[in-house]
Protein backbone atom coordinates (compact mmCIF):
# COMPACT_ATOMS: atom_id res chain seq x y z
CA UNK A 1 0.00 0.00 0.00
CA UNK A 2 1.21 3.57 -0.81
CA UNK A 3 0.01 6.64 0.87
CA UNK A 4 1.40 10.06 -0.08
CA UNK A 5 0.84 13.03 2.60
CA UNK A 6 0.31 16.01 0.86
CA UNK A 7 0.41 18.25 3.51
CA UNK A 8 4.16 17.78 5.39
CA UNK A 9 3.13 19.79 8.24
CA UNK A 10 0.42 16.85 9.08
CA UNK A 11 3.08 14.47 9.55
CA UNK A 12 4.24 15.03 13.62
CA UNK A 13 0.57 15.10 14.17
CA UNK A 14 -0.84 11.71 12.32
CA UNK A 15 -0.55 10.06 15.02
CA UNK A 16 -3.09 11.71 17.44
CA UNK A 17 -6.42 10.80 17.87
CA UNK A 18 -8.69 12.25 15.40
CA UNK A 19 -6.09 13.60 13.28
CA UNK A 20 -6.97 12.87 9.44
CA UNK A 21 -5.48 13.28 5.76
CA UNK A 22 -8.48 11.76 4.43
CA UNK A 23 -9.85 15.09 3.20
CA UNK A 24 -13.92 14.22 2.03
CA UNK A 25 -13.48 10.69 3.55
CA UNK A 26 -14.66 8.85 5.97
CA UNK A 27 -12.81 7.92 8.76
CA UNK A 28 -11.99 8.64 12.75
CA UNK A 29 -8.93 9.48 12.80
CA UNK A 30 -8.06 7.17 15.52
CA UNK A 31 -6.48 4.07 13.57
CA UNK A 32 -2.73 5.70 13.92
CA UNK A 33 -3.47 6.75 17.18
CA UNK A 34 -4.62 2.88 17.82
CA UNK A 35 -1.89 1.64 16.32
CA UNK A 36 0.96 4.17 17.87
CA UNK A 37 -0.82 3.31 21.51
CA UNK A 38 -0.77 -0.52 20.76
CA UNK A 39 2.76 -0.47 19.62
CA UNK A 40 4.55 1.76 22.55
CA UNK A 41 2.31 -0.29 25.19
CA UNK A 42 4.31 -3.38 24.16
CA UNK A 43 7.46 -1.37 24.44
CA UNK A 44 7.43 -1.02 20.58
CA UNK A 45 6.83 2.27 18.14
CA UNK A 46 5.77 3.65 14.98
CA UNK A 47 7.79 5.92 13.02
CA UNK A 48 6.56 7.76 9.31
CA UNK A 49 8.90 8.99 6.64
CA UNK A 50 7.29 10.68 3.63
CA UNK A 51 8.96 11.89 0.62
CA UNK A 52 6.98 13.93 -1.69
CA UNK A 53 5.85 12.76 -5.18
CA UNK A 54 7.50 9.11 -3.81
CA UNK A 55 4.72 7.90 -0.98
CA UNK A 56 4.92 7.43 2.60
CA UNK A 57 6.44 4.80 5.27
CA UNK A 58 5.05 3.96 8.38
CA UNK A 59 7.53 1.46 10.21
CA UNK A 60 5.76 -0.81 13.13
CA UNK A 61 8.79 -2.26 15.53
CA UNK A 62 7.27 -4.62 18.20
CA UNK A 63 10.04 -6.17 20.30
CA UNK A 64 10.24 -10.56 19.73
CA UNK A 65 8.19 -12.60 22.70
CA UNK A 66 10.44 -15.03 24.76
CA UNK A 67 8.83 -17.93 26.30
Amino acid sequence: MRFTISNPNLIPRLCEPYCTARQGKSGTGLGLYITKKVSEDDNGSIKVDSTPQIGTTFTIRLPLMTS
